[in-house]
């Protein structure tokens, strides 16, 4: 497990967050699975991507007005009935008591 404290209020930039991982990654040995446990702040797709570089997991929660591609179609995880507002997007699947969708594209803004 790494962190680092950094100074004011508010959330990480991509730079910041893949420059402590940098820091993390030579520490891992190759035969352990990585799985990266992101709030809000961590659901970039640049984020994601960089995961998937390096064949790591993660599992990061996204906001109801997040768009993704499923299905063939492009919709706003609004859509769903959770009791939260919140969904898990998941890399890979894993048991869970959670509902998850899997292998979806995520977008910044509108598609």
């Amino acid at each position: 497990m790494g962190w680092v404290v950094l100074p004011g209020k508010g959330s990480t930039s991509f730079r910041q967050q893949a420059a402590l991982l940098k820091v993390v990654e030579p520490l891992i040995d190759d035969s352990c699975m990585v799985v990266l446990l992101g709030d809000q702040e961590f659901r970039s797709t640049t984020l994601m991507n960089f995961c998937k570089r390096r064949r790591w997991h993660f599992r990061l929660r996204l906001k109801c007005d997040t768009w993704i591609r499923a299905n063939r179609r492009w919709f706003q995880l609004r859509e769903f009935c959770f009791s939260s507002h919140l969904l898990y997007l998941v890399q890979s699947p894993m048991k869970s008591r959670f509902q998850f969708l899997y292998e979806v594209k995520v977008t910044e803004g509108h598609p």
